[in-house]
């Protein structure tokens, strides 16, 4: 995953699990180095889960960093940003440090 460039930086707080998203016609999901079947559906039942683990561990909203490859279309990473907050967690945009 080839992450846009920004110049953009923030600090992260709390627990954050990255997705990453490959590009193409059938963009590929992770969630670390685990591919996740199914597509969105997929990553909709992984937010499940995550929400599930964290829930009442006291250390405030989870959040979800969403690493995107560069020519991913604005429209999927619309999606995802809508898909991690309607679970009520915070979303993060990862890029690289521009240079």
């Amino acid at each position: 995953v080839k992450a846009p460039s920004s110049r953009f930086l923030m600090n992260i707080v709390g627990d954050v699990e990255f997705i990453s998203v490959t590009a193409g016609d059938q963009p590929a999901f992770y969630i670390g180095n685990r591919l996740i079947e199914g597509g969105l559906p997929g990553v909709s039942a992984e937010l499940d889960r995550i929400s599930r683990e964290n829930e009442g561990d006291g250390e405030g909203r989870m959040g979800i960093a969403l690493r995107l490859d560069s020519a991913v279309s604005r429209a999927l990473e619309q999606q995802l940003v809508d898909m991690v907050l309607a679970k009520g967690m915070t979303c993060y945009i990862a890029a690289e440090p521009a240079d």
